[in-house]
């Protein structure tokens, strides 16, 4: 019988807490979603999800007419990018050349504040991990992190 995890999200204000389940626990372990520079809060979690499209799919036609802060604030996250180079949407076959490098540092920083350092041992022997996620993270696709 396979091994089965379930990681379920929890996306508050302040903090964002990873609830694990698993076969043999008497109750899910709980664990908060941060790294050494700090919790994931709601806020973080709608900059990435604001940065993602942006990063692959351009800003929205007449963004500019009427800036919403969410997209200022999404283009100042690392590595900031000025809005006159997010006018067009990243092209397939710009992705598929093996010389084109795109730095995306918040999402690296994410994918490891998701998975906190404490929760992947217990997460070794498992042969499928079912994501349940929660607010802000259904924007965000898991397989990518």
């Amino acid at each position: 019988m396979p091994a089965v995890a379930i990681l379920e999200y929890v996306v508050g204000r302040e903090a964002t807490h990873v609830l694990l389940i698993k076969q043999g626990f008497e109750q899910p372990l709980v664990f908060e979603a941060r790294d050494d520079s700090g919790g994931v809060p709601h806020r973080t979690l709608e900059l990435c999800a604001a940065r993602l499209l942006i990063d692959f799919h351009g800003l929205p036609r007449n963004w500019d007419l009427d800036p919403k802060p969410t997209l200022l604030e999404a283009l100042r996250l690392t590595p900031p990018v000025p809005a006159a180079k997010r006018n067009k949407g990243v092209l397939e076959r710009t992705l598929a050349n093996p010389n084109f490098r795109y730095q995306m540092d918040y999402w690296t920083k994410l994918g490891s504040r998701l998975l906190p350092e404490a929760l992947r041992p217990h997460l070794e022997d498992c042969d499928l991990l079912s994501i349940i996620p929660h607010g802000p993270l259904h924007a965000l696709p898991f397989a990518a992190l």
